[in-house]
């Protein structure tokens, strides 16, 4: 059976997210703060996205001490950005990783060193097989 990917985050969820994810173990006046260091956010929408995101189950929440919780991540970015692949895949590409690669490839222009690592790349999935 295949697992189903995870819902959608928002872009204040992620921006949330990408902060847990980096400190793994947080509490939200600590999401706040990386957050109000690149726009203006009040503690209490944090603390409503957070437990939104807890509720989604992209986080953990627990007590942590005294009146403050804490969250983890529940799902690791590569989980959610494989989902947000996938989803990507599907309704754009018709289920074709190869299309959706080769649309991603063709999207920009490479240099001769990146391209060599892109043929190691392949070269390697191919020798998986």
């Amino acid at each position: 059976m295949k697992k189903s990917a995870p819902p959608l985050l928002g872009p204040l969820e992620l921006e949330v997210m990408k902060v847990v994810w980096e400190l793994s173990d947080v509490a939200v006046a600590e999401v706040a703060a990386r957050l109000r260091a690149r726009r203006p956010l009040h503690h209490n929408t944090v603390m409503t996205v957070m437990q939104r995101l807890a509720k989604k189950g992209f986080l953990e929440e627990y007590a942590r001490d005294g009146r403050t919780n804490g969250y983890r991540p529940r799902l690791l970015k590569d989980e959610v950005c494989r989902g947000y692949l996938a989803l990507l895949k599907e309704q754009f590409f018709a289920g074709s990783a190869a299309k959706a690669a080769a649309a991603l490839l063709a999207s920009e222009r490479y240099s001769r060193a990146k391209l060599a690592t892109l043929r190691k790349l392949f070269a390697h999935l191919d020798d998986e097989r």
